[in-house]
């Protein structure tokens, strides 16, 4: 399993560390009652801005915790570039794929016991 990669925005001259590791996504579970999983992998999906703003709260709270999600929209509002850095860290987190065995069944990438 390879470790989830943080992404660095900086808004407004201050920098901030942006990590969708399992904690962040299940934080967006809790908050959003929908399944992170489901709303990542369907590419008919549409996020609202609610959503998305979400994410970006859930992102932060690894490395700063002090952020309230109001304080995430409006770092959001103050750049553009926000959703594209999110949308790094989204193909960051997705599982390695596996590679096929003589039989046509994956093996893991990883030892499993």
């Amino acid at each position: 399993m390879k470790a989830p990669r943080e992404r660095e925005i900086t808004i407004e001259g201050t920098t901030y560390k942006l990590r969708l590791d399992l904690n962040a996504q299940c934080l967006f579970e809790e908050k959003s009652d929908k399944n992170f999983y489901q709303v990542m992998n369907d590419p008919a999906y549409q996020a609202t801005a609610t959503e998305d703003r979400l994410l970006f709260w859930c992102m932060l709270q690894k490395n700063h915790p002090e952020i309230t999600i109001e304080e995430a929209g409006e770092l959001m509002t103050a750049t553009s570039s926000v959703i594209g850095i999110m949308g790094q860290a989204m193909r960051d987190s997705q599982p390695e794929p596996r590679e096929k065995a003589e039989g046509g069944e994956p093996t893991p990438t990883e030892p499993t016991g």
